[in-house]
């Protein structure tokens, strides 16, 4: 026991609370959800860019190099 509660009390009033958070964001409630949503949303654009830049890479690795190699000799010669 500690300060007259039990050992596990204290995690079990944090587990209720994360529970009643989850029941609230579910049902649409208030702002963390809707900030939650602008998070998932950049995470899914950004893991479809990645699929499509390792696409890319998989399908075309000589023009992907030659369009490099152009780019490193253009800087090369503005120096």
């Amino acid at each position: 026991m500690v300060g007259g509660a039990p050992a596990g009390a204290a995690a079990w009033r944090a587990c209720a609370r994360a529970r009643a958070w989850t029941v609230s964001a579910r049902l649409g409630g208030g702002r963390r959800s809707a900030a939650g949503q602008g998070i998932v949303e950049y995470g899914i654009i950004l893991s479809g860019m990645t699929a499509l830049a390792a696409a890319i890479l998989l399908l075309f690795p000589e023009t992907v190099a030659q369009i490099l190699a152009l780019i490193g000799a253009a800087i090369d010669s503005a120096r």
